[in-house]
């Protein structure tokens, strides 16, 4: 009852529904983008561009003083841009053109066309190419004078070993192994990823205070860097939770404080297949250079998606997916310097119905749930950040009209003392309305069917009617 009725929420007097963030809520499969990578010359190309820029500016980064988890968030945010604001814009251009004409990328992009690509294996071949990635950057940030002769040659003396392993005989040992028995290098990659992400905890084990920042750069960027490009795929969704069943013990103990809570009962509104409900949200914005931006309100009518409970999550075809970029930048991953095109982008050709396919993916994405949730009988309201964003904590909390709230079911352990704030706060509500509909329930163990009912609680109810 803390966020319905504590004086730092007070949802219910304020009539508030908070939206969380997918990544913020109990199950940590919320919002699981289950990627895949299918793309031509061009795209892998400008792949690898983008993962070789985003190094360069997290190495700058680094060389300014930025480290630990700030130089991770450095990562995620960089991995989205395509133009850099850098004091050495002619320096990253020179190690730009250096990485993508090694043989090495070269020969991996060929590799990589050969079939569709997990996330597993795609961070598996960022960590083959990242340290040379890595000293091509020092080398000609010490060429350049950007770093002095004692920070290049440390950084060196690291990679020259773990150079020395060339990583072509492995692509062709994969290559083969692959076309003998087909599947063999997904397995392959998948156990070098468990192995991997072992090694990284001793590594972290292992570091002395403040190396922090070599660890990130050496042996944790590649992972960071793929596992966040889910950013260019889909914009931030945020979900309020509903079941359309108050019957089941287990979620009274997991979201209503041990059955000491409430559950709010809503009125919806029905229009064929779709049920919604109206909430105040921004529709708009206006002002002035120099002015702080004013938004404007409305009550905006937000569809219930129900929520569906199956083993494995929406595959999204990354280079086909990319809408969470503006749309040059969208461009620049689908052509290359030369004018050459993607095939890729023949999925946008048709761009009405790109987007239609794209936003009922994001919204089976934001309403699929592994069958072991089953019992929640959940249903959701979607919000997505692409018109406005919620990293404020207030923007986050959408107000509903009071019309809308049908009724409060009282937990089994629900206080008399939390019992009758809520009354008193929804008496002043139905008597500033002129309700006399509202309805109280309480909560109790059904000895016939073993599950929770509720009875309504008559007389309180009669009572407040007759006081409006």
């Amino acid at each position: 009852m803390k966020y319905l009725l504590g004086d730092d929420y007070n949802e219910l007097e304020r009539q508030e529904i908070y939206f969380s963030p997918l990544e913020n809520l109990n199950d940590p499969m919320e919002g699981f983008l289950d990627l895949f990578w299918d793309g031509d010359d061009v795209v892998w190309k400008n792949f690898f561009r983008n993962y070789l820029r985003t190094l360069y500016w997290t190495v700058e980064s680094a060389l300014l003083g930025v480290e630990g988890e700030s130089l991770k968030k450095n990562i995620v945010s960089t991995c989205r841009k395509v133009e850099f604001y850098t004091i050495n814009a002619a320096t990253l251009a020179v190690i730009e053109q250096k990485f993508i004409e090694t043989k090495n990328i070269k020969e991996l992009c060929k590799h990589l066309l050969t079939s569709a690509r997990t996330s597993d294996e795609v961070i598996y071949y960022c960590e083959l190419i990242h340290f040379e990635a890595l000293s091509i950057i020092y080398k000609q940030l010490y060429k350049s004078g950007a770093v002095d002769y004692d920070a290049y040659n440390s950084f060196i003396k690291v990679l020259r070993p773990i150079q020395k392993s060339s990583y072509l005989n492995l692509l062709t040992f994969l290559q083969k192994k692959d076309e003998e028995h087909k599947g063999f290098e997904r397995i392959a990659c998948e156990i070098a990823r468990k192995y991997r992400s072992q090694q990284m905890l001793i590594q972290e084990c292992n570091a002395e205070q403040g190396k922090g920042t070599v660890q990130i750069l050496l042996f944790g960027f590649p992972r960071t860097y793929v596992e966040n490009l889910n950013l260019l795929v889909y914009p931030r969704g945020l979900v309020a939770c509903f079941s359309k069943d108050v019957s089941n013990a287990s979620l009274w103990g997991y979201y209503a404080d041990s059955h000491s809570g409430a559950a709010l009962k809503f009125k919806t509104k029905r229009d064929e297949d779709r049920i919604s409900l109206l909430l105040r949200n921004r529709v708009g914005c206006s002002g002035r250079a120099g002015q702080d931006v004013v938004h404007h309100y409305d009550m905006v009518s937000n569809q219930f998606y129900e929520v569906i409970y199956k083993k494995k999550y929406p595959e999204v075809d990354f280079f086909r997916s990319l809408g969470a970029l503006p749309a040059p930048e969208i461009e620049s991953w689908l052509w290359d310097e030369s004018g050459n095109c993607s095939a890729c982008r023949e999925a946008m050709k048709d761009i009405d119905s790109w987007r239609r396919r794209y936003w009922n993916t994001f919204y089976e994405i934001g309403t699929t749930k592994l069958e072991d949730w089953k019992h929640e009988d959940e249903y959701r309201l979607l919000l997505n950040e692409t018109g406005f964003s919620y990293e404020k904590l207030d923007d986050r909390k959408l107000q509903y009209n009071f019309s809308d709230l049908e009724g409060i079911v009282f937990g089994i352990k629900t206080s008399n003392e939390d019992k009758l704030k809520a009354i008193e706060v929804i008496n002043g509500k139905c008597q500033k309305e002129k309700r006399n509909d509202f309805k109280f329930y309480q909560a109790y163990y059904d000895r016939k069917t073993g599950l929770i009912g509720h009875d309504e609680l008559t007389l309180l109810n009669r009572h407040i009617a007759s006081l409006v």
